[in-house]
């Protein structure tokens, strides 16, 4: 089949609305595992960006499974709603079983624990999450951080403290994306 240049003229231009479309705003997704749901809102409106919001850790992992991991960071939570968490697990972690998620989708890779390639795959999974948590939370997964990967120091740290923390969480995100102050 001999293609005109109208045809190639066609393909071209459907290849830069392709990459223009995946350079627009919207198409960042973020994962936000937190049960406040007006810091959904306040990060709709203030990025723009494509946010699903998880209130639970079943409803995370759902998330998680339908997009196949295609996140360009997760907020978490540490003290989401367990439903549907290994009562091992959140007894292991209680009360920061939010960090749960991190560890099941770390055990869910589909390279064994030894392979090069999935410890890079875990580092990059904790290296696009932003932990959003009150001081005390914060202060007890300090305390357990050796309950879990080695990765835990690649993490951002948001308090959630005051009425400023969700301000503080949009520059963290926005400098975390490449386009923040």
């Amino acid at each position: 089949m001999k293609l005109s240049y109208m045809d190639l003229s066609n393909d071209f231009q459907g290849f830069i609305d392709e990459v223009l479309s995946k350079a627009d705003i919207g198409k960042i997704r973020i994962l936000l595992i937190e049960d406040d749901y007006v810091l959904k809102e306040k990060l709709e409106h203030s990025t723009g960006y494509d946010i699903k919001h998880s209130r639970s850790y079943t409803s995370a992992l759902t998330y998680w499974e339908k997009y196949c991991g295609d996140f360009d960071l997760i907020i978490l939570g540490l003290n989401i709603n367990p439903n549907g968490m290994d009562p091992i697990d959140y007894s292991k972690y209680f009360p920061i079983h939010g960090i749960t998620f991190l560890e099941r989708i770390c055990c869910n890779l589909s390279l064994p624990p030894d392979d090069t390639q999935r410890k890079q795959e875990e580092k990059e999974i904790w290296m696009k999450t932003i932990i959003y948590s009150d001081p005390d939370h914060i202060k007890k997964l300090d305390n357990m951080k050796n309950n879990f990967s080695n990765y835990y120091s690649l993490n951002t740290i948001v308090h959630k403290n005051d009425e400023n923390s969700p301000k503080v969480l949009i520059n963290k995100i926005r400098c975390f994306l490449g386009n923040g102050n």
